[in-house]
């Protein structure tokens, strides 16, 4: 057929693949066919994922089935969700692998983004220079320009709409809420194909701030009736801090020993792509503002930045100058944890020569859709067609090409 992949699902069976998380963590119920949130969570994360396994491995005894969880970027819509769950999703089952998208909406991009243009136009005279002109300007005058949107971004109520996404975040792990359903039910699935004589993994993929959702969901995966022992876990960009990767992700290897460290793959772009990125008026990527104008302090070290990475930048030209006592603890401490006693030979900010298989730096000015080439930017890790393919290896197995073939791939959305 000429009909492309993903125009297969519509929003209904999309749907039917979410589990939405609103405010305070709690989950939302968007199935017509069930009565409330709980039984929604549980159509989704059993009901459907054993329909699934039994029409796809045809009641083979013995086939591990396997289940992603992907949690996308802090700064979507709801509609954003369902559209990317309508695209990605088919990709993954017609690899024998039922994904479910974490759902929660923190549609905050573009408010961020309207916010931030608006008042750059209100206040442009106050400010180093005019939008229009940036790209003529050397990198201190950019740079100067982008330190003017960081004080706004801290002063229009940004920095708020980000505190409160992470919040919902950790809410939903608590008992009740969406995440901490989702970890129930995720057991019992383990339970009922284990009972089946199958075999089960649960991978994990998150997207910028969807580390964050991750992270508190291994919290849920390391003890007790919600235990699991993760099959990999593959971070894009990940806008979480070092010091939230050490007490969630480190742990998860050293201390839980719930994955391991090999399992564990972190996808970041190369500082120039970063600082080539944009957020409305402000000259560098998401990643670079939520370091110097969303968290806690100016210059918070954000772990999918390549900086995080890399032992020379472990100073106060790179960190928060006042707190970099403080924060040099985490910094080594994820470094260490990352690379053992020194990065590999021949690393440096722009990333060549990293020679690990669980760490990518993309450094290319443009990614293949499979419809056309976009900008390498903080938010295309997903519309990568050789990103979602590598990380469908990484499920499936060593040796194993992700079907369909490449005329039929298209994550243009």
């Amino acid at each position: 057929t000429n009909k492309p992949y993903w125009q297969e699902l519509g929003e209904v069976g999309a749907r039917e693949r979410m589990v939405v998380m609103g405010n305070n963590g709690m989950a939302i119920n968007r199935l017509v066919a069930c009565a409330d949130a709980p039984q929604a969570v549980r159509q989704v994360t059993r009901h459907n994922a054993l329909a699934y396994f039994t029409r796809h491995a045809q009641g083979k005894v013995g086939k591990v089935r396997r289940v992603a969880l992907y949690a996308h970027g802090g700064l979507n819509s709801e509609q954003d969700s369902v559209v990317r769950t309508r695209i990605l999703a088919p990709y993954f089952e017609a690899n024998g692998i039922y994904p479910i998208f974490i759902t929660w909406k923190s549609g905050a991009g573009e408010i961020i983004k309207n916010i931030l243009e608006d008042r750059a136009k209100e206040v442009g005279a106050d400010l180093p220079f005019a939008a229009g002109a940036l790209d003529k300007l050397k990198d201190a005058a950019r740079d100067a320009w982008d330190r003017a949107i960081e004080l706004l971004a801290q002063n229009l109520g940004v920095k708020s709409i980000w505190t409160e996404m992470k919040q919902n975040a950790m809410l939903g792990a608590q008992p009740g809420n969406a995440l901490n359903l989702l970890a129930q039910e995720l057991a019992q699935l383990r339970a009922d194909l284990l009972d089946q004589g199958h075999g089960f993994e649960l991978h994990l993929l998150g997207h910028s701030a969807g580390s964050i959702v991750l992270g508190h969901m291994l919290e849920l995966f390391a003890s007790g009736a919600q235990k699991q022992t993760l099959g990999s876990c593959s971070l894009y960009a990940p806008a979480c801090t070092v010091a939230f990767a050490n007490r969630h992700y480190l742990a998860a290897v050293r201390d839980s020993k719930i994955l391991k460290q090999e399992r564990l793959h972190i996808s970041v772009l190369s500082d120039r792509r970063e600082r080539g990125d944009l957020v409305g008026p402000y000259q560098k990527s998401l990643l670079y503002l939520v370091s110097r104008a969303l968290e806690d302090m100016h210059k918070m070290p954000i772990l999918g930045t390549l900086k995080a990475f890399d032992p020379a930048c472990n100073t106060d030209q790179h960190w928060n100058e006042p707190q970099l006592g403080a924060l040099l603890p985490e910094l080594e401490r994820w470094q260490e944890f990352w690379w053992g006693t020194s990065p590999p030979s021949g690393f440096h900010v722009e990333g060549k020569g990293v020679g690990r298989d669980n760490f990518e730096v993309l450094d290319r000015p443009q990614i293949a859709t499979g419809a056309r080439s976009i900008a390498a930017t903080h938010g295309s890790f997903d519309n990568d067609v050789a990103v979602i393919q590598a990380t469908l290896r990484r499920i499936m197995g060593a040796g194993l090409e992700p079907a369909p073939s490449a005329v039929h791939w298209n994550l243009d959305y």
